[in-house]
């Protein structure tokens, strides 16, 4: 269980970073849980595993999503804005 849920921890680590200075922690974060959760109850792995899989799913549905609608629109009472134009103070 404990290796499962370092592969997923490394797959919801490649889909969420994107900044390439933390790209060391997609790879580091990974082995270190497995060291740590390794020696702790199969509940708790298991809850961590059940918890990046369901990470990874919403992630997955948000990026696909984001693509489908890419500007996400506002209502505003007085006007409506794009999540691109700033709102002008009066």
């Amino acid at each position: 269980m404990p290796v499962i849920m370092a592969i997923l921890t490394f797959i919801q680590n490649k889909m969420t970073i994107k900044d390439p200075n933390q790209k060391m922690m997609i790879y580091f974060m990974p082995l270190f849980m497995l060291v740590i959760f390794n020696n702790f109850p199969a509940g708790l792995v298991l809850y961590w595993t059940f918890s990046n899989g369901l990470g990874i799913l919403q992630q997955y549905l948000l990026e696909k999503n984001m693509k489908k609608h890419p500007a996400a629109t506002v209502i505003v009472p007085e006007k409506v804005y794009t999540m691109n134009q700033k709102r002008k103070k009066k």
